[in-house]
């Protein structure tokens, strides 16, 4: 169920808020807030603002805090927050398009003799960066719990950057004071998206980091897989009521095997399932071994001299090309660049794996051996 844009007062719209802000284009509603494209007046930037109605949901204060805790490379800056009138709203930078509209207009549905290897070595490069920021978010104590395609965003300055937005279901899964965990316990209630969801959130059982992991290797294979995974097309029957969706989706998710699950892809694939799925409630991932799998297939032949983006074109990523040129020359033709490559520490961790497995073939190959904020108007710069 969608809000209405009707359900904004016009007089809130047209007002300049905070003195420098201003409403233009509507993003997205929902049964939650709205999200609306807008400027900084004064400085003629673009913003994003959050508007949630005082009283409904109360999620938007708590996501603003949960940004404040979790802020860094890849997550949306808080620029302002406050409440006027009957609302509560958050500013946030403008980040560029989500997941999902990036794999809507992908090109390479065109092209059926590169399909493959192309979406496999985004599907990596997309698993690396987001396996970062969830690492990030556990080790601030934070868990995520909406993954999807929608919530993740490239950057609008730096496309190369993977942010991971909209934190309004977030939680703290342990204390910062203590270090204690949240115990294991049925809520009775699907938190986030049910297509997208672990095997025991889906049944309404409280999730933790391994619950976060899981969802995001199910959002891995259903970009792998052009939109697909087998219990969509429940998810879509209108027909159905909420609690047989729910328990039919659960039963194929307990059921399938993740051989059928995944297959098709490199069984790299089938080892993040295995692996998020035998985790224990409280235990930590080993985030290394899971990044590891996705390294692994990168280090074949056929993608390791290439490690862009498919939106992003050859001339704006010559500074990734290390070896080609000297940062002398770079500077010359893309500030952005460099600061993309300053900025962007992952793809020298990625360049830096790949090559240490490189050298490690090498090797093999020449071996002669066998909480709160205060309602008032506050600004975060």
């Amino acid at each position: 169920m969608k809000m209405k844009m009707a359900e904004i007062s016009s007089s809130i719209f047209k007002r300049i808020i905070f003195k420098k802000y201003k409403m233009e284009k509507l993003l997205l509603s929902t049964k939650f807030s709205w999200v609306y494209e807008g400027k900084n007046i004064i400085k003629n930037v673009p913003v994003v603002l959050k508007i949630e109605k005082e009283g409904k949901y109360d999620l938007l204060e708590s996501e603003t805090y949960i940004l404040t805790i979790v802020k860094g490379l890849g997550i949306p800056k808080v620029i302002s927050f406050g409440k006027l009138s009957q609302y509560k709203i958050l500013i946030k930078e403008s980040l560029g398009n989500n997941l999902q509209v990036l794999w809507e207009s992908s090109p390479f549905e065109k092209d059926p003799n590169g399909q493959k290897n192309l979406y496999l070595k985004d599907i990596c490069l997309l698993a690396i960066q987001g396996l970062e920021r969830l690492k990030h978010i556990h080790d601030k104590d934070i868990i995520h719990r909406d993954i999807k395609p929608e919530n993740f965003i490239i950057g609008q300055n730096d496309p190369n950057v993977l942010y991971l937005i909209d934190f309004g279901f977030a939680r703290k899964y342990r204390s910062s004071r203590t270090g204690k965990h949240i115990k294991f316990s049925n809520t009775g209630h699907v938190i986030g998206s049910w297509i997208f969801s672990s095997y025991n959130v889906i049944r309404g059982h409280e999730g933790s980091r391994r619950d976060d992991l899981e969802s995001f290797g199910y959002m891995l294979i259903y970009l792998a897989k052009g939109g697909w995974i087998p219990w969509l097309k429940y998810y879509r029957m209108n027909d159905l009521k909420k609690n047989d969706k729910a328990k039919i989706i659960a039963k194929l998710k307990m059921e399938i095997s993740e051989e059928n699950l995944c297959e098709g892809l490199p069984y790299e694939f089938v080892n993040y399932i295995k692996y998020d799925k035998n985790l224990e409630f409280e235990q930590e991932p080993n985030y290394q071994y899971l990044n590891d799998l996705f390294i692994s297939i990168l280090s074949k032949d056929e993608f390791k001299r290439n490690i862009r983006f498919f939106w992003i074109k050859q001339k704006s990523n010559e500074i990734f090309e290390y070896k080609s040129k000297n940062i002398t020359e770079l500077k010359k033709s893309s500030a952005n660049n460099i600061r993309s490559f300053s900025k962007n520490r992952l793809y020298r961790k990625i360049k830096d794996s790949l090559d240490k497995i490189s050298k490690d073939e090498d090797i093999q190959k020449n071996c002669t051996t066998d909480k709160k904020i205060s309602l008032h108007h506050r600004e975060y710069y």
